[in-house]
């Protein structure tokens, strides 16, 4: 794996790090969950347009060709991992922040850290 690969692997755990933070707070003060393309401190970021890795390796026609998780689970989209989850519940119109979603969203950091090359 190269070195832009690692570091835009690490900026999208963080990214997923925050999910789970802005998860975790929402579930405790009762809050609506919002989800949007770009993560902030009251929004859960599910775009391509906020994701690292997809600003590399995301193509219309192409998507996801060389991304370390589409090598992994052999899916684009981040199919097949625990972004599923997170999906599902966006298309489900599940806006409540509970258990699952912010154990979906540890369990996205979690699948991304195994990505990571030992020596990273």
């Amino acid at each position: 794996m190269d070195a832009k690969t690692i570091e835009a692997l690490h900026l999208s755990i963080a990214k997923w790090g925050m999910n789970a933070n802005t998860a975790r707070r929402s579930r405790e003060n009762k809050w609506i969950v919002r989800f949007g393309a770009l993560a902030t401190r009251t929004v859960i970021g599910v775009g391509h347009q906020d994701c690292a890795l997809c600003k590399l390796f995301y193509r219309p026609g192409h998507r996801c060709e060389g991304c370390p998780i589409s090598a992994k689970v052999g899916r684009s989209g981040c199919a097949g991992t625990p972004y599923d989850v997170i999906f599902d519940m966006i298309e489900a119109g599940e806006f409540v922040a509970d258990e699952k979603l912010v154990a979906a969203c540890e369990a996205e950091v979690a699948f991304l850290r195994s990505l990571l090359p030992a020596e990273a």
